[in-house]
């Protein structure tokens, strides 16, 4: 009886030693090795790219100051030939970035005055009064001019070879700036000639033509820094990105590349006039005019006009004139095209469904030639002549694909020697919403 107690103790503790051992074996089975590092104080710095103009009229040490705000550039002195002034100008790389950087000049006849000379009808001449003033750029300035009629004729004679009117937009050539570099001087010379007659002499009891005198700074990232590949991304980085009307004024004037980042909508007319080679690229954007859009100094509300000898290139947007109330009946044109010889559309729509106008058109051409490129799109609506009125000027339209509604109207329509030029093969009709019209013109 003990023996069989004892057998059974024995074998009660075998199988529970077993368990033990299974219990073990299983957990270890699901134990993992543990370890930890840990790394806190890993820093992404933006980089800050920040460029300042600084001008002086000495170039003495302690006479630089930036542009930003100033409008005592030049004196207020009354002009009269001969008199010339000189102003200084150096671009500094504040921030932290290097940088690309363009330096722009432009002037805007803000009153245009009436000469003691008359016309053939016998009414004083008109003055404008930048294009009696001439100016030109001196670049790597060492010394100031110096005082009185030497230092004049010093000015005078540095820029006379390249010298133009002062309604011909300047655009300096691209530069790079390191973070903490300042360029060299350059120097803005400014002179009425001597020889400027009496046409540009100011009828007494009139109003002084005047002049505004625009200085415009403008930067980009450079390709200078890298990332883990190279030091190429941010080569196409653009000119002059844009989000506002003010933005978009102020990039016209300086010209070169300018791209929207949104919708625009427009106060009153984008008159590109005088303005240097640009491109403006709506980036799948529109412009648009505003409900309190004014009308402009011929009583009429143009969206955009281009009046320029420089290219000019508007792509990927939409032009759109609305409804507006109070119009009186007052001509609508959604863009005008007036004096521009190089002028091209791709991928532009023009609309101008606007039943509250009395005429006007999706787009004027007088004394123009205007090249039509990819997609353009012409909505005519309302009250409008046609689409496309082409006066003294060309329409030249390359393997463009082209929608029209005009509702009845023409598509375009030829005056006064107007031409429409078009590859025969690739653009005989053109399809609207209940017909198709052939290029022909007017009656």
């Amino acid at each position: 009886m003990s023996q069989s107690k004892h057998t059974k103790r024995a074998l009660l503790a075998s199988v529970l030693s077993m368990v033990v051992c299974c219990v073990m074996l299983l957990g270890s089975t699901f134990a993992w090795f543990t370890d930890s590092v840990t790394n806190n104080h890993n820093q992404i710095i933006i980089g800050n790219l920040d460029v300042d103009l600084l001008y002086s009229k000495t170039m003495q040490d302690g006479s630089w100051a930036s542009v930003e705000g100033k409008t005592d550039l030049f004196s207020s002195t009354l002009w009269e030939p001969g008199h010339t002034e000189v102003v200084y100008f150096k671009i500094q790389n504040a921030g932290t970035l290097a940088l690309d950087y363009e330096l722009a000049m432009t002037g805007v006849d803000t009153i245009i005055g009436k000469s003691v000379i008359s016309d053939e009808e016998g009414s004083p001449k008109d003055i404008a009064l930048s294009h009696f003033l001439k100016y030109g750029i001196v670049n790597n300035v060492e010394q100031p001019y110096a005082d009185g009629e030497a230092g004049r004729e010093a000015a005078i004679s540095a820029i006379l070879d390249t010298a133009t009117s002062l309604d011909t937009a300047y655009q300096s050539t691209p530069a790079q700036l390191l973070p903490s570099e300042t360029s060299d001087v350059l120097a803005l010379v400014i002179f009425m000639p001597q020889d400027a007659g009496n046409e540009a002499n100011s009828l007494d009891g009139t109003p002084a033509p005047q002049v505004s005198v625009g200085v415009t700074l403008r930067a980009k990232q450079s390709v200078s820094e890298s990332d883990a590949f190279d030091n190429t991304y941010d080569e196409n980085a653009p000119w002059n990105p844009v989000r506002t009307e003010e933005e978009l004024r102020k990039a016209i004037q300086i010209g070169g590349n300018i791209l929207l980042m949104n919708d625009i909508t427009l106060s009153e007319e984008l008159y590109l006039r005088n303005v240097p080679a640009l491109v403006l690229d709506g980036n799948g954007f529109s412009i648009t005019a505003a409900d309190h859009f004014s009308m402009n100094l011929e009583g009429q509300y143009q969206l955009v006009k281009i009046e320029t000898s420089s290219p000019v290139t508007l792509q990927n947007i939409s032009l759109k004139h609305i409804a507006l109330a109070n119009t009186g009946g007052r001509t609508y044109h959604t863009l005008d095209v007036y004096g521009s010889p190089h002028v091209t559309l791709c991928n532009v729509t023009l609309d101008r469904n606007v039943a509250s106008a009395t005429g006007g058109a999706a787009m004027v051409l007088n004394q123009s030639c205007v090249t039509v490129k990819d997609n353009f799109t012409v909505v005519a609506g309302g009250s409008a002549w046609g689409g496309v009125n082409i006066d003294r000027s060309t329409l030249d339209i390359l393997d463009a694909t082209v929608a029209f509604t005009g509702e009845n109207l023409p598509f375009a329509w030829t005056e006064h020697n107007g031409t429409i030029s078009y590859p025969a093969d690739k653009f005989i009709k053109i399809e609207t919403s209940d017909s198709e019209y052939a290029l022909v013109p007017a009656p």
